[in-house]
């Protein structure tokens, strides 16, 4: 699910393969960033698109995100809250076009 531009965008579950592409990328991201300062989180898991001249905040899952920043973008309740240094989203066939 997405929240872009005020529109909520549901998708479908994602299938066998795109769960094993996405354990096996993130084990990759966690093992080069460990001991780092850097973390790594996978979905689900929302990302609050924030800048402070935005009002409305666009929210999304994307597969993986890898945060430098987390001291700066984790608000009170522990939720993320600004740009991610990166962002995986892992396509297929049936990924909403809206979202690429």
């Amino acid at each position: 699910m997405a929240f872009i531009i005020g529109e909520i965008i549901l998708m479908d579950s994602p299938n066998f393969v795109h769960q094993e592409i996405s354990g096996h990328l993130y084990v990759i991201f966690r093992n080069y960033l460990a001991g780092k300062k850097s973390k790594v989180v996978y979905a689900p898991f929302d990302v609050r698109l924030y800048k402070p001249e935005i009002k409305d905040l666009d929210i999304c899952q994307p597969d993986i995100i890898v945060a430098c920043n987390i001291d700066e973008t984790l608000d009170e309740k522990w939720k993320y809250m600004g740009t991610t240094t990166l962002g995986v989203e892992i396509m297929s066939m049936c990924t909403d076009q809206r979202i690429w």
